[in-house]
């Protein structure tokens, strides 16, 4: 909501990044986060944030998410195989001591596609004032195949509203988990 969060954001996701390239686990990035928001937000600033980390040679993904909407893994088919709900506060509101860095780690089937997204999406209010809700997030994207859900979801809710303005922001994310193929030794 405005330049204020925009500024903050900008060294989270600079940390993000070269933790994530320097190998460091979810919970220590949630850790770092949680204490670099410390450092730089105003009084009653908080971040909600989902961390997802997806191990193709293993088949799981890890998820952490505080204060957004839950996570949906969707199976090839469109069927919703795992919620990946808020289980923590968002970053900025938990004292190191406090904040829980447990994260949720599931089986994931080749193909499948981990959807997470930020409360205006399914806060979006259509012409009539309706919002845009989960139920049809989840009913666009079962009745898409996977490659084809984001652009088919965020077509859905321009159409929802009807030309005018989000009040909120709208943050999709589809992550497609296509696993690697074993690679068998090679012998000498």
């Amino acid at each position: 909501h405005g330049l204020v969060p925009a500024l903050l954001a900008l060294p989270l996701t600079q940390l993000f990044s070269a933790m994530s390239r320097k190998g460091f686990n979810l919970p220590a990035i949630v850790s770092e986060l949680n204490r670099k928001i410390g450092l730089y937000r105003l009084p009653g600033q908080f971040v909600a944030v989902t961390l997802a980390a997806y191990d193709p040679a293993a088949g799981h993904i890890e998820v952490w998410n505080g204060g957004n909407p839950d996570g949906l893994l969707m199976a090839r088919d469109g069927a919703l195989l795992r919620r990946f709900p808020s289980r923590n506060l968002p970053l900025g509101l938990a004292s190191a001591g406090e904040l829980d860095t447990h994260t949720d780690i599931a089986p994931v089937p080749d193909g499948a596609e981990l959807l997470l997204f930020s409360d205006g999406l399914p806060e979006a209010e259509g012409r009539d004032s309706s919002r845009f809700g989960e139920a049809r997030l989840m009913e666009c994207a079962s009745r898409h195949e996977p490659g084809a859900r984001l652009d088919a979801i965020l077509a859905e809710v321009r159409r929802h509203l009807g030309g005018r303005e989000a009040h909120d922001d709208i943050s999709l994310l589809v992550l497609a988990c296509q696993r690697e193929p074993a690679v068998a030794p090679v012998a000498a």
